[in-house]
């Protein structure tokens, strides 16, 4: 299939470099639907790696403060 589109774009380069006009404008948007399907295309082979959250066997620990001597903000 990618081979075929390539080939179709260079066909379409080889004209787009003799014509003008209108019939330049009609290859230039052949030439854009090619690449646009051909990278829609390229984008459909990738795998989609989606990963899933892991999740850990180990329970996670609270953690603890110790209550300071005194009142203030500042005991840590």
């Amino acid at each position: 299939m990618r081979e075929i589109i390539l080939k179709k774009i260079e066909e379409r380069v080889v004209a787009a470099k003799i014509h003008t006009g209108e019939k330049l404008t009609e290859d230039l948007i052949s030439i854009k639907a090619y690449c646009d399907l051909l990278l829609e295309a390229e984008k459909d082979e990738r795998p989609a790696t989606v990963s899933a959250p892991r999740q850990s066997a180990e329970k996670p620990k609270l953690v603890t403060h110790e209550k300071p001597d005194s009142d203030s903000l500042f005991d840590f």
